[in-house]
């Protein structure tokens, strides 16, 4: 300010023009070595001058892996194995693993990058299903063998073995489609009745659930919403079969 005024203001941000260095010294107030620029030409001259370095993978300072880890962790997953395996292992977060999986983050790390990843939780896996799992899966749920135990025999999601079943997914696979009643709803899905229950049905279920039995494993049994055995024995659904009504959730085993 002394030798040369005040810092003039930029008028395309209403801001301080920035004061550069000649000699890269912070400290230094040698008028010779000052001169005034905008940030990008800061950036510039930083660049310029081989000081702008851009810290990736390992060398970034908040990295807890290292390029050869990544490399094996695609590979694993590449091969069928489940990231959130992967992540409790390493103590990250499944959503880091699909990131690295995917090439969003360690793009220049290598390794088989997995395109067809879905998402990760409880249950959720990126296992890979050949053709013929999917044809097998499908032909099962047509012979009547709920979802559930093919998630569980499959590890993937049941909205993934759902979207197999209807077609929505791999529908190139072969197999039948199915699209009526076997397709079973999600527990607590607001839905139709698959079928219709006889007045001695609906009076075995309501039976059945004052002595203690479980609504899912009777929706399971008749082919019905567990919403519907819900509606059943609480009355608000086919009132005129006759049986116990349960006027109260509190004694009602879910």
């Amino acid at each position: 300010m002394l030798e040369h005024g005040e810092i003039p203001i930029d008028p395309s941000t209403g801001k301080s023009v920035h004061v550069l260095h000649r000699c890269d010294n912070p400290g230094c107030v040698n008028p010779d070595h000052l001169f005034l620029g905008s940030h990008a030409d800061n950036m510039a001259d930083m660049k310029s001058k081989g000081r702008l370095v851009n810290f990736r993978g390992k060398q970034h300072g908040m990295a807890k892996l290292t390029e050869a880890v990544v490399v094996r962790i695609r590979e694993r997953v590449a091969s069928g194995e489940a990231q959130n395996a992967i992540a409790t292992e390493f103590r990250m977060t499944p959503t880091a693993i699909s990131s690295i999986v995917r090439g969003r983050t360690w793009a220049h790390a290598g390794g088989p990058l997995t395109k067809d990843g879905r998402k990760l939780g409880r249950r959720h896996q990126t296992k890979y299903l050949t053709d013929a799992e999917v044809c097998d899966i499908r032909e099962r749920v047509a012979a009547g063998e709920l979802q559930a135990v093919l998630v569980e025999e499959y590890e993937v999601s049941r909205s993934y073995i759902s979207n197999i079943v209807l077609g929505v997914r791999r529908a190139e696979a072969g197999g039948p489609i199915t699209t009526d009643s076997k397709t079973r709803p999600r527990p607590n899905a607001r839905v139709k009745p698959a079928r219709t229950l006889s007045d001695k049905q609906v009076r075995d279920i309501r039976k059945r659930v004052e002595a203690g039995e479980r609504r899912y494993d009777l929706a399971e049994e008749y082919g019905v919403a567990p919403g519907y055995v819900s509606r059943l024995v609480a009355g608000k659904a086919r009132i005129e079969a006759g049986g116990p009504i349960q006027h109260q959730h509190g004694n009602i085993r879910y």
